[in-house]
């Protein structure tokens, strides 16, 4: 059985939210559920997520595709180090840390058409 889990994610003084708000039997119910909530705007977005009962926990430190890593290295994002442990280890490049720290919530959502201003911190 599938559920679909409705978050609002926001932005309060430059960090990020996430928060789970509901859960629906359908994608049909979450999306009526959206339409009952202020809009989205550069200070919050919605999102929803699929999950099935009882399935495995998606897990999501350390999973990424070689290619992906791959990827963000060749484009001066993350530089790939080895650990006295012999393990790989990533960090940000000074791109990396520059792309993060303007990441914005207007890089999450999901309706260009919003154009509400960013007066107010609340949705």
């Amino acid at each position: 059985m599938n559920i679909f889990v409705l978050e609002v994610i926001r932005s309060i003084n430059r960090t990020l939210f996430l928060e789970t708000i509901g859960i629906y039997s359908s994608l049909d119910n979450a999306i009526k559920a959206i339409q009952g909530l202020p809009p989205e705007s550069s200070k919050v977005a919605y999102n929803i997520e699929k999950f099935t009962l009882d399935a495995k926990p998606t897990n999501i430190f350390g999973d990424y595709g070689v290619k992906d890593i791959k990827e963000l290295m060749d484009m001066g994002i993350i530089d790939q180090l080895v650990g006295e442990d012999g393990n790989f280890y990533y960090e940000l490049t000074t791109l990396g840390q520059q792309i993060a720290s303007d990441l914005t919530m207007d890089d999450l959502k999901f309706n260009d058409d919003d154009e509400e201003s960013e007066e107010s911190d609340e949705p």
